[in-house]
């Protein structure tokens, strides 16, 4: 499954959703290149600074919560960054 990744708070809920119905899904996040501070936590294993806020997709400009960084990195596959261009 595809979800978009904002603050976390839509995919933090899919990928526990996920997780009960259907354990052998995989899910995967997307954001745009010029914020990817969700991939960065993920990949260095703490909640990165957000980048300032250029996007057309105005539900992924918010930042990375604390707990759902804590879910996303237990559940998220990965996170694919998508140029708006």
């Amino acid at each position: 499954m595809v979800v978009p990744v904002g603050g976390g708070g839509l995919s933090s809920g899919s990928c526990l959703a996920t997780c009960y119905f259907s354990p052998n899904t995989v899910v995967v996040g997307v954001r745009p290149w010029l914020a990817r501070d969700a991939k960065e936590s993920l990949e260095k294993g703490a909640v990165q600074p957000p980048y300032p806020p250029k996007s057309i997709a105005d539900g992924l400009r918010t930042n990375l919560g604390e707990k759902t960084f804590n879910i996303l990195k237990t559940h998220l596959s990965d996170i694919i960054l998508v140029s708006e261009g």
